[in-house]
């Protein structure tokens, strides 16, 4: 089976912020990372102004080197936390809060022994359309239900979206964010993510798809799926064939018109921000 990557595209939610998410793909496997900073005061990886920036660039290189040496899946995971929890340690004077530590999710397109294989952690997304006219949407955490009920009311009291910057998230936003993020990574928690905890490794969700060949694969961070789950431009067949006829900068910029010119207050879309990360790979699957 072979994987070529057709398109791709990177923007970031905001010229004042480092882009969060990151990308990549080797001759079988493809991937996108979607990082999310820590809560809480001081950078605990890296030192961009973003520990998430730091976390996304760190993974996607360490994820391209060890799926070029044929390593499995949970053990790239493994290996990436083991790496981020000790960089954390030597960067603390004391443990933190699991709400100050960085976090990403990543969902991977991966040809395994002629097997063709979708792995994640976190809320990035797969879709596929084949040949015949069949569709499918991957996704480890596909539900943003908590999060826009805790975005509306964030923007209800702001009176507007564009009148807060992230750092500007009122005193209720920020403890119940940092409430949900210090269960990630925790037994019986809502998520498991790349970061500082190797035991995320034994939590990825994988599935074994089966597509008709030849067919088209499209990674997204949550910030490109949203023409999906939270605009409702697409389903997942109109969002692989836009892509592939259109291209992934023509559905980018359609995504910041949504967002800019019309909805940027949040009021018919509620979000934590007017736009966050988008990244995006257009993918060719074929029998080798």
């Amino acid at each position: 089976m072979k994987l070529t990557v057709i398109d791709s595209l990177t923007l970031p939610g905001s010229p004042q912020r480092p882009n969060e998410d990151a990308s990549g793909w080797t001759a079988d496997a493809a991937f996108v990372i979607d990082g999310a900073t820590g809560l809480g005061p001081g950078i605990l990886v890296g030192n961009d102004n973003s520990d998430a920036a730091s976390l996304a660039a760190f993974a996607a290189l360490n994820m391209t080197a060890m799926l070029e040496r044929g390593h499995a899946t949970d053990e790239i995971v493994r290996g990436i936390n083991t790496l981020v929890g000790r960089i954390v340690g030597a960067m603390t004077s004391e443990p933190p809060h699991g709400w100050q530590l960085p976090v990403a999710g990543f969902q991977m397109l991966r040809a395994e022994d002629g097997r063709l294989v979708t792995s994640g952690l976190g809320d990035c997304t797969l879709f596929v359309a084949d040949t015949e006219g069949n569709a499918t949407t991957t996704s480890p955490h596909p539900s943003r239900g908590a999060e826009n009920a805790l975005a509306a009311a964030m923007i209800e009291r702001a009176r507007g979206l564009s009148k807060l910057a992230v750092a500007d998230r009122d005193a209720a936003t920020v403890e119940a964010l940092r409430a949900s993020r210090a269960r990630f990574n925790t037994p019986g928690g809502p998520l498991w993510t790349l970061g500082a905890a190797p035991d995320a490794a034994d939590h990825i969700a994988s599935a074994t798809l089966t597509p008709a060949l030849p067919a088209t694969a499209l990674l997204a961070s949550d910030g490109f799926a949203a023409l999906v789950d939270t605009y409702r431009r697409y389903d997942a067949a109109g969002l692989v064939a836009a892509a592939r006829d259109r291209g992934l900068d023509e559905l980018g910029s359609e995504l910041r018109r949504i967002e800019h010119e019309q909805d940027p207050e949040g009021q018919a879309f509620p979000r934590m921000k007017i736009s966050d990360d988008a990244t995006a790979l257009l993918i060719s699957i074929q029998q080798s």
